[in-house]
């Protein structure tokens, strides 16, 4: 009945990912939160909703889960950390630029055209991603009638950056998997 029972907790931990990016640790504190995004956040939240216009801070992140018995959840290090990486080296996008048209194909002997790890918050590593993209996508040109040239993205970087954020914050940040996308 007991490995049952595990086995029901580790279906659970890797498959239902219940409340992950809310956990905390104990080697999180506010000390590792750059204060000025922090900031920015809380007053843009209340300038936005008035239920929380005269909510003191402390209580504002305890009720938007960034805060759990006064430590900082994986959701805030992600969000307001300079570096959460510096704690969680996996959190990181790994983008690559490849030769051919799959992984492992090389062309005159490079593995990759471009290979970038990207870091820092969640917003700082969607923009690099997006730049990333920005910088190795193709681009089609055509001329107006007017024979004017006007380059014609392959996709649009909106799209670009709405799969990196989806990516990124509905990734498994379970204790299991900490890690990859």
């Amino acid at each position: 009945m007991a490995a049952n029972g595990r086995n029901m907790h580790l279906y659970n931990e890797l498959y239902m990912q219940p409340d992950q990016d809310i956990r905390t640790e104990d080697r999180l504190d506010f000390d590792l939160m750059d204060n000025k995004l922090l900031q920015k956040y809380l007053l843009e939240l209340k300038s936005q909703r008035l239920e929380f216009e005269a909510v003191p801070d402390d209580e504002i992140l305890e009720r938007m889960s960034l805060r759990r018995d006064n430590r900082p959840t994986l959701a805030a290090v992600m969000s307001f950390s300079s570096c959460p990486q510096a704690y969680f080296p996996q959190w990181c996008v790994t983008a690559v630029v490849i030769p051919g048209k799959k992984m492992g194909e090389t062309c005159d002997e490079y593995r990759f055209l471009d290979n970038r790890r990207i870091e820092g918050p969640i917003s700082e590593m969607v923009a690099g991603a997006v730049c990333f993209v920005g910088r190795n996508k193709h681009k089609a040109m055509r001329f107006t009638e007017d024979v004017k040239r006007v380059d014609v993205p392959e996709f649009p970087l909106k799209t670009v950056r709405e799969v990196v954020f989806n990516a990124l914050v509905h990734r498994d940040y379970s204790p299991y998997t900490e890690g990859s996308v």
